[in-house]
């Protein structure tokens, strides 16, 4: 792996103009995209850990779904900049009993597909799973959960289920199916 470039490195490289930035070699460019991605990880960890999210300004996690979103969402980000510790770390988490999709939230079908299946799915493929394939399990888990939501006479999804009682419905403030949503389920679901 290639070691994350310093604070100072950071600092050129952040302040440099466009001209000055070519001049870095690759690999220390590569290295500060690891160094912030080390310290994107290390605020969530630190503040938010296991939440959804991390509000970065109050420092505090926030909680949408329940689901651990960004350890999810991070994966397969991890494995590609070989951050293997932290890989370790988010994998344990996600294989655990920690990671259920039975709490009483509303998901959006949309973003619960590109974020979660698509993180999972990700990262099974990158050759991140688990000898089990924990992943890959906890994705089709979900898969199977979001499913009613295509159960229409159009096939448009429905945009919202909830984990807990399977039932599909749009949300409260509109009873139409977001267009580019509906377009890019219908593409992964096929």
């Amino acid at each position: 792996p290639v070691e994350p470039a310093s604070d100072a490195e950071m600092a050129l490289l952040r302040d440099a103009s466009p001209e000055a930035s070519a001049e870095v070699s690759m690999a220390r460019r590569r290295a500060a995209v690891t160094g912030s991605m080390r310290h994107a990880w290390g605020g969530y960890l630190a503040h938010a850990w296991p939440e959804d999210e991390l509000a970065p300004l109050s420092k505090v996690g926030v909680e949408w779904l329940n689901v651990g979103l960004t350890i999810v969402d991070a994966l397969d980000t991890l494995l590609i900049m070989g951050l293997d510790e932290e890989v370790e770390e988010a994998r344990v988490w996600i294989t655990s009993d920690a990671l259920t999709f039975d709490a009483d939230k509303n998901a959006n079908v949309f973003e619960s597909t590109i974020r979660i299946i698509g993180g999972l799915t990700a990262s099974h493929a990158l050759g991140g799973d688990t000898v089990g394939g924990g992943l890959l399990n906890k994705a089709l888990d979900l898969a199977e959960r979001l499913a009613p939501a295509f159960m229409t006479k159009t096939g448009i999804p429905i945009m919202d289920v909830n984990f807990q009682s399977g039932l599909p419905h749009q949300p409260s403030w509109t009873q139409k199916s977001s267009l580019s949503e509906a377009g890019t389920l219908v593409l992964e679901r096929e």
